[in-house]
């Protein structure tokens, strides 16, 4: 394959190549003085770099406007033809990089859109594979892709700049996780220069052990020079069996090992985990910040646990050593003994106090020690909002919730243009061919002007139903306000019936479905949940026999007809066990209806919305905030008046 090669005599000008990439976006007159200096820098070389033509036509560009193809952040966004045009010439150097780059390919990559981002880090990709450094530093802009951050370093080590190099390689190693294998090529420079100590690894099994990463800290251990082989069995036999760090004695990271102990111990044990805490292994092994670190997780597994002494373990923890996560808990823990004052002064200590959440919380502590006018002036701009908390705070004010709808555009003649890019989208998706024209959907509409986008998506909803491409594609800034694709009311006649049948409320089953799988038939969780309602193969095999639904293997769930009626039925069974409260339902569904069983019995709900707040799943709380904010927007859908009161009722 032929390289377009910088000669060696002109890698000095690099720094230039990328000042002139910057100089682009601020003025003609920074631009002509940047390529006069890339011509004086060429000049007897006998050499032209494609980038250095570029910059020329790109001065005339900004000059005559002429260009139809350029989508920079000064220009207006393309439209009809000439966009079709610009995705079409994405699409084919998506498909067949090119060997040898012309000027057309290195205009579009140089800008900051969308496509031309992601066609830029596909080549550079290719760059690197061919170990072209040189050029892969001319054309590298700052990614969030550490693949390609390392493949930038790897390359300014080739061009010479060892430290800069190093040093760079150094903070990315320096992970509690595992890098992409992009930065292996890095690291072995790394590992073979004086950089690499075995201070510097023991600083990185810390960081793993913190974070629960046993395995990245047992691998490191075996790359110090002399690799600690005991130390490594040591540390998996206390992971398997945290018990075992009564055995330790003093040595290098053992107290990190001991921490690492006691911190599991409190998951399976919290009454051990405190015997071994008081013992004198303790105090001969850990230092004031271990010792903290430790009482600090002990005081947040208390919390989640709403246990008794709690607070005690809160005062134990020096404010130095608080992060967000323990005062979030603090706070949750207070809400549930419905410690008012001590909620307000706990949020005031928060970083982010503004957010939706604290803000609702601190108004129901005022709203709870009676300062009604302070707690409405909080209430009322969080109810013009469309979330949870926004919800929340007009059933507080008993407003009407506040939604925020802009009308879809269902004018399909503007897709006109469209037309050769819509007929292959639409045989792609009958032929079952999803992946790819999911792929296709996903580069077309990233430069897609608005109203465009919006046509585009009503198309995917009403002529193909695909509704879970619509909903997909409309779940971002830009269209957070079209209600009607974020939120389809697809399948309505079989769930009316089954609604109605079952008695569950129509809205909360379309919640259910748009939390669960965002309309995706053919999903499959991690856990090997299938489907619109995300059914597990063995509850929905009971719940068929139980129904008398016809059901004879799990490749039905991926049929919609069936994992709704299934679905649905499901519901009904929750309905009865959990006496109809949606909320109870909906946490079952997530959590497990044994689950929720504990929960009740250990803290009962008086007020729902504490209830939720004090949760100790995060996953289950986010996912009845969402199922209740969407059960909301879609009485709305459905023109329906607000049940929120109802829902919100404690048991």
């Amino acid at each position: 394959m032929n390289k377009m090669i910088i000669p060696l005599g002109c890698l000095c000008c690099i720094p230039l190549f990328r000042a002139c990439r910057q100089f682009y976006y601020n003025g003609t007159n920074l631009l002509i003085f940047c390529v006069s200096l890339l011509i004086t820098a060429f000049a007897g070389t006998g050499y032209t770099t494609p980038y250095a033509k570029l910059a020329l036509l790109e001065n005339q560009h900004i000059s005559t406007h002429s260009s139809e193809l350029s989508t920079s952040p000064s220009q207006p966004s393309l439209s009809g033809a000439p966009y079709l045009q610009r995705f079409t010439l994405y699409n084919q150097w998506n498909e067949n990089l090119p060997p040898q780059p012309n000027e057309q390919f290195l205009a579009f990559i140089h800008d900051e859109a969308p496509l031309s981002n992601k066609l830029r880090e596909k080549w550079l990709y290719q760059l690197a594979q061919h170990k072209d450094w040189a050029n892969f530093s001319v054309y590298y802009q700052p990614s969030t892709d550490l693949n390609l951050q390392c493949f930038d370093n790897f390359a300014l080590f080739a061009q010479g700049k060892t430290s800069q190099s190093l040093n760079a390689a150094k903070k990315i190693w320096l992970s509690p996780e595992s890098q992409p294998p992009g930065c292996t090529q890095l690291f072995k420079l790394l590992q073979n220069s004086a950089l690499f100590t075995d201070d510097l690894i023991s600083q990185r099994i810390i960081l793993a052990l913190d974070n629960r990463n046993v395995a990245l800290a047992g691998y490191l251990l075996g790359q110090y020079k002399t690799p600690r082989r005991t130390d490594q069995k040591l540390l998996f036999s206390i992971h398997q069996n945290p018990y075992r760090i009564a055995d330790l004695k003093p040595g290098p990271l053992h107290d990190y090992f001991y921490l690492y102990g006691l911190k599991q111990l409190v998951t399976l044990n919290m009454d051990k985990a405190i015997d071994y805490w008081k013992r004198p292994k303790t105090e001969q092994l850990l230092n004031h910040y271990q010792k903290q670190a430790f009482l600090a997780h002990l005081a947040l597994y208390k919390a989640m646990r709403n246990k008794e002494d709690t607070m005690h373990w809160f005062s134990q923890v020096e404010p130095r050593y608080y992060n967000d996560t323990l005062l979030d808990w603090q706070i949750r823990f207070a809400l549930k003994r419905q410690q008012w004052l001590l909620v307000d002064t706990l949020i005031h200590h928060y970083q982010d106090k503004e957010n939706p959440c604290w803000q609702y919380w601190l108004a129901r502590s005022l709203e709870a020690r009676g300062k009604y006018e302070e707690a409405n002036a909080i209430y009322a701009p969080l109810a013009k909002t469309r979330h949870y908390y926004g919800f929340l705070a007009s059933l507080r004010l008993k407003q009407t919730p506040h939604f925020q709808n802009e009308q879809t555009a269902t004018d399909l003649a503007r897709l006109k243009p469209y037309h050769s890019f819509l007929n292959t989208i639409r045989t792609l998706y009958l032929t079952k061919q999803t992946l790819t024209a999911s792929r296709l959907l996903n580069d077309f509409t990233s430069e897609l002007p608005k109203e465009d986008k919006i046509a585009l998506l009503y198309w995917l909803t009403h002529k193909l139903q695909w509704h879970a491409k619509s909903v997909y594609l409309s779940n971002n800034d830009e269209l957070s306000n079209q209600l009607t694709l974020r939120f389809p009311l697809a399948y309505n006649q079989n769930i009316r019936k089954h609604a109605k049948t079952y008695e569950i409320p129509e809205a909360f089953i379309y919640a259910i479905i748009r939390q669960e799988s965002g309309f995706r038939e053919d999903v499959i969780s991690s856990a090997g949940a299938r489907g619109l309602m995300q059914l597990l193969p063995s509850t929905a095999r009971v719940v068929a026999k139980t129904a008398r639904i016809p059901y004879y293997n799990q490749d039905q769930l991926f049929l919609w007809p069936n994992n709704i009626n299934i679905g649905i039925a499901y519901l009904s069974t929750l309905a009865k066990r959990f006496s109809h409260h949606p909320i109870l339902m909906a946490a079952a569904y997530n959590a497990g209806p044994r689950q929720v069983v504990n929960w009740l019995k250990s803290y009962p709900p008086t007020q729902m919305d504490i209830w939720i707040e004090t949760l100790p799943y995060q996953e289950t709380r986010n996912y009845l905030k969402n199922v209740i904010a969407f059960y909301t927007v879609y009485e709305y859908r459905m023109k329906k008046q607000s049940d929120l009161k109802n829902l919100m009722q404690p048991l």
